[in-house]
């Protein structure tokens, strides 16, 4: 067994060769490395409910706001996962909320 390589931070557009390999069979291919913000933004705008939901979980705990809206969006073009976390974000406004009245 091969040790493996500690993994670096890519950045994003850079290329870096892929090995896949099933079987016998090989191939090692370019891989361009992504910026996953600018991917869910645009898989969103095109339509994409995955994309918004991804994109509100990226920035849910800086831009609540946002977020709630990324999965609201997420949710009515038929995402659970965004229904789910547009319901945890909301109790957990409404637990702030009690909390601050409290104080």
């Amino acid at each position: 067994m091969r040790a493996r390589r500690r993994a670096r931070k890519l950045t994003c557009g850079e290329t870096v060769p892929v090995a896949i390999r099933r079987a016998l069979a090989s191939i090692r291919l370019p891989v361009r490395a992504l910026d996953a913000r600018r991917f869910y933004d645009e898989a969103c705008r095109k339509g994409s409910a995955t994309g918004c939901y991804r994109l509100g979980w990226l920035d849910e705990n800086k831009a609540p706001d946002r977020t709630l809206s990324l999965y609201q969006d997420a949710c009515a073009k038929g995402s659970a996962a965004a229904c789910a976390g547009q319901a945890r974000l909301l109790e957990k406004q409404a637990g702030a909320r009690r909390s601050a009245s409290r104080s």
